[in-house]
């Protein structure tokens, strides 16, 4: 079935294009750089040349004029339903999708990049969101953003968009082809030094605090992650800890294993062993608090709660701990993604590893 679209060139002009097959081969056919309507009516007179008749009404064949007909039918209904669809009806529905399938984290970052998008485009149709304006969107948010915080904008809007065009409210997802900003080699990520690790849970002077901070510190959690543990998640018979799928990033189950640092923390936090692990705190309140004690300890570099979850990685290693069993801990789809994230090591552990070779 021949599909009518526009296509990007290399010099960043765009032409009108018809897709068709000739015994199974594929073929495109250039309308040249002309206005939408123009091109409409080029594609419907092509598509009657290609199935026989130079006009609709003269195809010698009842069963090619329906088969024409249906073509400009499904174009016509797909355009008038994308002219219908505006950006808040996508967000509204990509959000209720994003819900049911995405952690709470990503959703949030889906949200905020259709606020802003909504912000400097208002809300027209679908089918009016372009390269050019997409280009322009990119220029303006730059202005009050890093490259990363766009970039996480762009994934976001590209997955909506791609979204509309599986629904059907699309032909094509206007956000494809479009490049992100180029950033400079990240940083190795931030961790604490052992001395530093115990110069912070000194200045903690809130005991439910510092358990806090040391459950991060053991396990590697995400804060989200910690916020939502529940006592029917623990078996301390078993040893076992469940983060459940609705929390993690990944959307899946993870078991963690319960040593015994970790097992009297938890009898400590919680000697009832029920409800929530650490119903006192929310993700907002935890960062409020933990600022508010590195600002107290002096440290040389941004540290965040995120950067627990490094500390606890980079023990691990120097501990000796093999990487898949890390990927694991953490919760990563991958093993690579631990390797790229923490393929650097301490130079000290690196130098103390060659000189246990045996010759």
């Amino acid at each position: 079935m021949p599909s009518l679209r526009r296509r990007r060139l290399k010099s960043g002009n765009f032409v009108w294009v018809v897709d068709y097959r000739i015994d199974g081969r594929a073929k495109l056919h250039s309308l040249g750089d002309i206005d939408k309507l123009t091109a409409q009516r080029l594609y419907y007179e092509f598509c009657a040349k290609l199935l026989g008749g130079e006009e609709l009404p003269q195809t010698s064949s009842p069963a090619k004029s329906k088969r024409l007909a249906d073509i400009i039918d499904q174009q016509a209904t797909l355009q008038r339903a994308s002219r219908q669809r505006r950006i808040p009806d996508l967000e509204r529905e990509y959000m209720a999708y994003s819900r049911a399938n995405k952690a709470e984290n990503t959703c949030e970052i889906i949200q905020i990049a259709f606020w802003k998008f909504r912000e400097f485009a208002d809300d027209i149709p679908l089918e009016d969101v372009s390269f050019q304006l997409i280009e322009g969107f990119k220029a303006w948010r730059l202005k009050s953003v890093n490259g990363t915080t766009l970039n996480m904008s762009l994934r976001a809007l590209k997955a909506g968009f791609e979204y509309a065009v599986k629904v059907g409210w699309l032909q094509q997802n206007p956000f494809k082809g479009v490049k992100q900003v180029n950033m400079p080699e990240p940083d190795y990520p931030v961790y604490l030094e052992e001395d530093e690790v115990k110069q912070l849970l000194a200045a903690i002077a809130d005991v439910e605090f510092r358990r806090l901070i040391r459950f991060f510190l053991l396990t590697g959690c995400r804060r989200t992650e910690a916020m939502c543990i529940d006592w029917r998640d623990i078996d301390l018979e078993k040893r076992t800890l469940v983060l459940r799928a609705s929390t993690t990033k990944t959307k899946r189950n993870r078991v963690l294993q319960i040593g015994d640092k970790l097992h009297d923390l938890l009898i400590e936090q919680s000697p009832k062993k029920q409800g929530r692990l650490f119903p006192r705190w929310k993700s907002g309140s935890v960062t409020v608090m933990f600022r508010r004690y590195i600002k107290e300890c002096n440290f040389n570099r941004k540290i965040t709660v995120h950067s627990l979850r490094h500390t606890a990685t980079v023990h691990f290693l120097m501990a000796g701990v093999d990487m898949f069993t890390i990927s694991r801990i953490l919760g990563h789809t991958s093993v690579k993604v631990t390797e790229t994230v923490y393929a650097h090591v301490p130079a000290d552990h690196k130098r103390e590893a060659m000189d246990k070779l045996p010759f």
